[in-house]
């Protein structure tokens, strides 16, 4: 996914899917023809730094006596309503050996509960008419949604208080172990089988060593799902998973005499506990180049991945490498792209992005290599391309032109999301727990307005620098030429 896709890049997690309808993604551009003029001027005024002002989620917040947060945003255009729970747990808050826990945890958090059969979640709400039913885990929460039509507010209501009081009432070895099973083959789906995937996931702990939170890539080691217990799962909620560590967003058509009766029903009751202390993240410091050479034997290019550390989401410097992304490889016009794929046609495919977290960030690029005469020596010319590139937006700075797209695809692909009422709610949420604040549209917007080609020059300068990355090269050998074959001689 490109870094313009704004909620993927920002709560990169591992999704419970069941009965999740699709959403339109970001497509990859084909980028293999002569680029067009572009005409900044044609877009700046569909949506520009002045008309997006006008833009807002008005909100109600407050906190019930037992510490859940609730943000309320009400919308009756449409007769349906998203209930969207964040527990403020995920993959950093897991201890070394614990890898994969918090994702592990999200699945049985489906299991059912003391008033809810385990079948029960989502039988109730597929006859209710849900159109999302799912939750996933991220490094520093774990997020659980639906959206019903409104009438069936109160049923959502119901099945998430129940989950959130009484879950361990049922919990059980029998749960823990099916659900161990189901995420063991989620891993071989994402990872051990997936082409390039154990590849990628050795670059990322590259950039971390074995004690780091972000080691697991949330989805964590066999081993460690191996080894969790029972006992494991039963201190993971009873630390993590009590209202005071948690925040309901609900938003849609409601009644807004009678949603805060039915949160304080449902809700008010429930036992707390004190929220556990937020963990102690370092910022890894790379001093020189880390490069790995792996052989590849699924995918059938040669692949090439850089990962950089950045500031974490919404710190200074995030906003500049989100906008770096998209003037590098945001579309055809792109800087990277132009050069790779139709100066020099070295690779099938490329693309770079930010992907953001509470702790920190990792700036990436990728590119597929088309094959050559020798891998290692085409992935160098296509790593120089790149470093080349990078490097050039400091001493040929990005243009107004560029800016004014990047700014304008970065505001309408923002924009655009909101239309969904669960997206709504999920940044809402993002928004009061990296900012404080659930009103922080405008400034999260406002960023990339202050975004100066003197500012991105800073930003490579400081954090793209070849001494302070991790690259692999997952290299597919050559297949060999065939000799030639001679034909029998005719016997005369």
């Amino acid at each position: 996914m490109r870094a313009i896709c704004f909620l993927n890049k920002l709560w990169i997690g591992l999704c419970v899917c069941f009965m999740v309808l699709p959403l339109p993604g970001c497509a990859k551009h084909a980028l293999r023809h002569q680029p067009a003029q572009f005409n900044a001027e044609v877009r700046r005024d569909l949506v520009s730094s002045e008309n997006v002002s006008t833009f807002s989620l008005p909100t109600q917040h407050y906190k019930l006596k037992n510490g859940l947060q609730v943000i309320l945003h009400h919308d009756n255009r449409v007769p349906y309503v998203a209930v969207n729970v964040w527990y403020h747990v995920g993959a950093s808050n897991e201890l070394p050996h614990q890898s994969g826990l918090a994702h592990l945890f999200e699945h049985l958090m489906f299991e059912g509960s003391r008033n809810v059969g385990q079948e029960d979640y989502f039988r109730l709400l597929e006859a209710a008419g849900a159109t999302q039913v799912n939750g996933s885990t991220g490094f520093s929460r774990t997020n659980y949604y639906e959206v019903v039509p409104s009438q069936e507010l109160e049923l959502a209501l119901w099945l998430e208080s129940d989950r959130m009081g009484f879950l361990l009432d049922t919990l059980s070895q029998d749960k823990l172990d099916e659900q161990r099973r189901v995420v063991k083959n989620e891993r071989l789906q994402r990872v051990d089988n997936r082409p390039y995937g154990l590849a990628e996931e050795s670059a990322w702990q590259s950039l971390f060593g074995e004690e780091h939170p972000y080691y697991g890539r949330v989805i964590g080691s066999m081993q460690a799902l191996d080894a969790a217990t029972l006992t494991d799962a039963f201190d993971f909620f009873q630390t993590f998973y009590n209202p005071s560590n948690a925040t309901l967003t609900v938003a849609g058509d409601f009644d807004p005499e009678t949603i805060r009766k039915l949160i304080k029903r449902y809700f008010g009751s429930l036992k707390s506990a004190d929220r556990p202390n937020k963990p102690l993240v370092e910022v890894p410091k790379l001093s020189s180049e880390a490069r790995l050479y792996e052989l590849e034997s699924l995918g059938r290019l040669t692949k090439v991945l850089v990962h950089y550390v950045t500031p974490k989401l919404f710190a200074a410097a995030d906003a500049e490498c989100d906008m770096i992304s998209h003037i590098l490889t945001g579309d055809r016009f792109a800087r990277l792209s132009r050069a790779l794929m139709h100066d020099q046609q070295l690779v099938h495919s490329v693309e770079s992005y930010q992907s953001s977290f509470e702790h920190l960030s990792v700036f990436t690029v990728e590119a597929l290599v088309l094959p050559g005469k020798d891998p290692q020596q085409d992935a160098q010319a296509v790593l120089d391309v790149i470093d080349a590139q990078i490097v050039d937006l400091v001493h040929r700075q990005a243009t107004a032109q560029e800016i004014q797209r990047a700014v304008n695809v970065l505001y309408t692909d923002r924009l655009f999301s909101l239309q969904r009422l669960n997206t709504r709610a999920d940044q809402l949420q993002a928004y009061n727990y990296y900012m404080g604040t659930p009103q922080g549209l405008q400034a999260d917007l406002g960023r990339y307005a202050q975004v100066t080609p003197q500012s991105m020059a800073r930003v490579v300068k400081q954090y793209l620098q070849p001494a302070q990355r991790v690259v692999l090269i997952s290299h597919v050998p050559p297949i060999p030429e065939q000799e030639e074959q001679k034909e029998p001689a005719t016997a005369l």
